[in-house]
């Protein structure tokens, strides 16, 4: 339930930053996503094997790399 709160919660801050783009924002979400990246890693591999790993963190590392270009 936290992670999906956390997501959530980034999905909303996401979304101001896109009606508001600034430097600062972006920073500050490149920062929560890789918390939210190495969240992720974690939670996956606790319930699943690693195969797919690499395909459903993918979404997350492209957003990462959107907030870094900012």
């Amino acid at each position: 339930l936290a992670q999906t709160v956390r997501l959530l919660r980034h999905a909303c801050q996401r979304g101001l930053y896109a009606h508001n783009p600034d430097a600062a924002q972006a920073q500050a979400l490149a920062d929560d996503m890789r918390a939210i990246i190495a969240e992720y890693r974690e939670v996956w591999l606790a319930r699943n094997r690693p195969g797919g790993l690499p395909d459903s963190v993918a979404r997350f590392e492209a957003a990462l790399a959107d907030y870094q270009r900012a």
